[in-house]
C-alpha cells in the first residue's frame, strides 16, 4: 500500500498519456522518432555530422497540418514545416522533408534557406529540428558547408578528441572547479578496432583515421582517482569522415568497503547501506544532506561507495530513509551497530590515509503491523490517498488512487511515525481529510478518512 505507484519507462508513459492532448502527442511522436536531444550549434561542423540522422538543405514553406503514423501508434494530427530538399548530404530520400519542433513551437521562416542537422530521423520524410536547434540559416553556415562538401563518398577515416580533466569534489557541497590531466593514456575500442592515445599537457587527446563505429573511450588515470561515474560507459559515435568530442571528468576516489549482517551475523544481500556527511546541515524544507549516498549490497553482503569527497561520514543503514515497508524492516543503525546517533563510529575519509573495512551487523528486524483506512464522501470526483513516512530525513510524499466506500489494507513498520489524508479534486477545486498522524503498532490501526474541507496539505 505505501509503495509509490509502478513506473513503466519514460516511453510507456508518453503512450498512455498520448491521447490526453496534442501537447503529449508531440511528446509521444520525439519518443518514436529518437530518444535524443536535436543537436546543439555549439558542436563542430563534423561533430554535427557524426550525431546527425539526416543532414540537408533546403527551403522552408509555411507550417502545415499532417497525420503522421508511426509504428504502434495511433494516428497523430501535427503542425510541421515543409523543407523543399536541394542538396543532401545523409539520410534524405524525398524531395520535400517534414520539420517536427516538438514542444517548442518555433517554426522556420517561410522562403528562407536553411541547413538542417536532424538528429531524429523518421523515414521517409520526418526530421527533428528548429531554428536555433538543428536548424542554421543559410547564410550562418559557411564553414558547415565547406565541410560537407569536402567529404568524398565512401570517405574512410573519423577523428575522436576529447579532453581528461580532475574535477574538483567538495565535502557537502558542489565545485565546477578543474584542472587538466596530462599522459593519460586513453583506449578507443570496439568489438573490431582499437587504438590508443595519451592526453597532453592541457589533458587533450587525438585519435585519428578511425573507421566509423561506435567506440568506449576508458582512460587509464592515475592511482587514486576514478571517473565521476564508473558505472557509466564513456561512448561515442563516429561515421565516415565524421568526428566525435569527448570530457571525461576524473575526481579522487574516496572509497568506503565493507560486510552489511543481520542480527544472525550473515551478511545481508541487497540491502541499502546509507553514507552520509557528519557536518552537513541539513536543507530545512526538504531534510534533504547534500553528499549522502546509498548503494545496494550484493549476494556476500559487500558494499562499495566510491568517489567521495573527503570528510567525516556517518556509515549505516535507514540513516537517510524510514525503514522499507516491503521486505525486512530494519531501524536506523550506525556502524559499528548501534541505534544510538551518539555513539555511533564516524568514518573518515582522506587523501593518504589507510583504507580499512568495514564490517558490521543490524541488531534487530522490525516487526509489522496493518494500517487500514476507507474514505467516505457525498461528492463525485477524483480521490487519492496521500501518505508520508515522519522518520524519513528527506520528506517525501506519495500517493495513489482510492475509491470511496472501499476498504484498504497494507503494511506499517512497528514504532515508524507517519501521516495520511485523502485528497478529492473537483471540478471548480479541491477538498482533503483532516491529517491524520499517528505511530504505527505490531497491530491494526483503523481511520476513516472523509475529505470535507478546502484544506492546503499535499495533494
Amino acid at each position: 500500500m505505501f509503495r509509490d505507484p509502478a513506473r513503466g519507462t519514460w516511453l510507456a508513459v508518453i503512450v498512455s498519456l498520448m491521447f490526453s492532448t496534442r501537447r503529449i502527442a508531440v511528446a509521444c511522436l520525439a519518443a518514436a522518432l529518437l530518444p535524443a536531444a536535436v543537436a546543439a550549434q555549439s558542436n563542430t561542423p563534423c561533430e554535427e555530422y557524426s550525431r546527425s540522422a539526416a543532414v540537408f538543405v533546403g527551403t522552408a514553406g509555411a507550417p502545415v497540418t499532417r497525420v503522421v503514423q508511426l509504428p504502434y501508434h495511433p494516428p497523430l494530427q501535427m503542425t510541421l514545416t515543409p523543407i523543399e530538399v536541394d542538396r543532401a548530404y545523409l539520410g534524405v530520400t524525398t524531395r520535400t522533408v517534414y520539420i517536427t519542433t516538438l514542444s517548442a513551437q518555433t517554426y522556420a521562416t517561410a522562403g528562407e534557406r536553411y541547413l538542417i542537422y536532424g538528429r531524429a530521423y523518421h523515414p521517409p520524410d520526418i526530421v527533428m529540428a528548429r531554428p536555433g536547434a538543428g536548424m542554421k540559416e543559410i547564410g550562418t553556415a559557411a564553414d558547415d558547408l565547406a565541410f560537407l562538401e569536402s567529404l568524398a563518398p565512401g570517405s574512410a577515416g573519423s577523428t575522436i578528441f576529447g579532453e581528461v580533466a580532475q574535477k574538483e569534489i567538495v565535502y557537502g557541497g558542489t565545485s565546477n572547479a578543474s584542472v587538466p590531466l596530462a599522459g593519460v593514456p586513453v583506449r578507443i575500442a570496439n568489438a573490431t578496432h582499437a587504438t590508443e592515445a595519451s592526453t597532453d599537457r592541457k589533458g587533450r587527446f587525438t585519435a585519428s583515421g578511425v573507421p566509423p563505429g561506435r567506440y568506449q573511450i576508458v582512460p587509464r588515470l592515475p592511482a587514486g582517482l576514478i571517473v565521476v561515474d564508473p558505472t557509466t560507459r564513456t561512448e561515442v559515435v563516429v561515421r565516415d569522415g565524421g568526428c566525435a568530442h569527448v570530457k571525461i571528468e576524473a575526481v579522487f576516489n574516496g572509497r568506503v568497503t565493507g560486510i552489511l549482517r543481520g542480527p544472525d551475523g550473515r551478511p545481508l544481500q541487497s540491502t541499502f547501506v546509507d553514507l552520509m556527511p557528519m557536518d552537513v546541515a541539513a536543507e530545512p524544507r526538504t531534510g534533504q544532506v547534500t553528499g549522502t549516498n546509498s548503494v545496494s549490497t550484493n549476494d556476500k553482503g559487500e558494499f562499495e561507495f566510491t568517489g567521495r569527497a573527503p570528510g567525516r561520514y556517518y556509515l549505516g543503514v535507514s540513516l537517510y530513509n524510514a525503514p522499507n515497508l516491503s521486505g525486512p524492516s530494519y531501524p536506523r543503525t550506525y556502524y559499528p551497530g548501534t541505534l544510538d546517533r551518539t555513539a555511533a563510529v564516524p568514518v573518515i575519509i582522506e587523501q593518504g590515509r589507510t583504507r580499512e573495512s568495514f564490517d558490521f551487523s543490524i541488531p534487530l528486524v522490525l516487526s509489522k503491523g496493518e494500517f487500514e483506512y476507507i474514505v467516505e464522501t457525498q461528492h463525485a470526483g477524483r480521490l487519492k490517498f496521500c501518505f508520508i513516512q515522519l522518520d524519513d530525513l528527506f520528506k517525501r510524499w506519495s500517493s495513489h488512487a482510492v475509491k470511496p466506500g472501499v476498504t484498504y489494507r497494507g503494511a506499517v513498520v512497528d514504532g515508524q511515525r507517519y501521516e495520511v489524508h485523502v485528497h478529492l479534486e473537483l471540478p471548480d477545486g479541491h477538498l482533503e481529510s483532516e491529517p491524520f498522524v499517528f505511530t504505527a503498532t505490531s497491530s491494526k490501526t483503523s481511520v476513516t478518512l472523509r475529505p470535507d474541507a478546502p484544506r492546503d496539505l499535499h495533494r
